[in-house]
């Protein structure tokens, strides 16, 4: 009984850990994502008309949006998945794995 209640403790704390890991991974790419597009206006704003500037800020500016939303796809695909699969929780803070499996 001791070593199935350290192992169920151990999966349970892994779970903890994968999903406080991939908040953080969510947080870092929306804030890295937020930076790259004030810095696409700040350059944006700064052009002063050269067409090759304008072009280069605006494709900085798309990409960014771009990977925001391709994050907040992943996250949301995560959430969806979880729910599908009866772990409404999947994302944020915890993944509660079944530890049922090892009874």
């Amino acid at each position: 009984m001791a070593v199935y209640n350290i192992i169920e403790q151990d999966i349970s704390n892994l779970g903890v850990v994968l999903g406080n890991l991939l908040s953080a991974l969510f947080g870092f790419i929306g804030l890295i994502a937020g930076i790259n597009m004030a810095l696409a206006g700040v350059k944006l704003a700064s052009v002063q008309g050269d067409p090759k500037m304008i072009i280069a800020a605006k494709a900085k500016f798309t990409w960014a949006v771009l990977g925001f939303f391709i994050a907040l796809s992943v996250f949301t695909i995560i959430r969806l998945v979880g729910i599908l699969v009866g772990k409404s929780d999947l994302l944020p803070g915890t993944i509660n794995l079944d530890t049922n499996l090892l009874k």
